[in-house]
């Protein structure tokens, strides 16, 4: 007679057996064993960095590797910059367990990594975070008419980056440690005119700008 088939679902795994009984009552038995995978895990990623603005980004690795699923597993990478939890898009040509991000970077910007094996997945990882900070804005002060010897104050305005702030400035003061904005620097100019320029500011994140007057 006619072949008949039929599809069998949310079948769990073990032992089976299948008896199959004709119109002519002719009656064979099949066995069949169902195995299941092991869960697929997408394991866990490390990366979590600060970044100033206009680096390049450290290589994002694995904690520990996914496992599991039937087959082979394939690695994909989404990114944020909105949220680390939103308007995720995919990394074009990020295939691996590990991925470096673009140099360069401009903005603070969240990755995951995703899994796939077979029909299972997409498994998504936890969430790494590039924090950029950006670098000081400084403006250097303190134009005066005076003796010369006679002690006078300049002064730095920070008004982005993180205290406390090293500087550098020229004309003999040299590096200045520990700085909050506005505090003063007390000089003693030994010759007129003195000219005081502001070399290169850096910030508690490590994050330098030259020559920023």
């Amino acid at each position: 007679g006619p072949i008949s088939t039929e599809d069998l679902v949310d079948v769990l795994a073990g032992s089976y057996t299948a008896t199959i009984k004709d119109s002519n009552q002719c009656v064979i038995t099949h066995n069949v064993n169902v195995s299941e995978p092991p869960v697929l895990n997408p394991g866990q990623i490390t990366g979590d960095q600060f970044v100033c603005y206009g680096e390049d980004p450290q290589t994002l690795r694995e904690a520990f590797g996914a496992s599991g699923g039937p087959t082979t597993r394939v690695y994909s990478w989404e990114m944020s910059t909105i949220s680390d939890s939103a308007n995720y898009s995919i990394v074009s040509g990020a295939t691996g367990s590990t991925y470096t991000p673009p140099g360069n970077i401009t903005e603070t910007t969240y990755y995951r990594r995703l899994v796939t094996s077979g029909s299972c997945g997409p498994e998504y990882s936890n969430v790494v975070t590039l924090t950029v900070n950006p670098l000081p804005v400084a403006a250097l002060s303190g134009d005066t008419a005076i003796c010369p010897g006679t002690p006078t104050d300049i002064v730095v305005d920070l008004t982005v980056g993180s205290q406390p702030f090293t500087l550098t400035i020229s004309n003999g003061i040299g590096v200045v440690s520990g700085y909050r904005s506005g505090d003063p620097i007390t000089i003693v100019p030994i010759a007129a005119p003195a000219v005081y320029e502001l070399v290169s500011v850096i910030d508690s994140f490590g994050c330098e700008v030259r020559s920023p007057h």
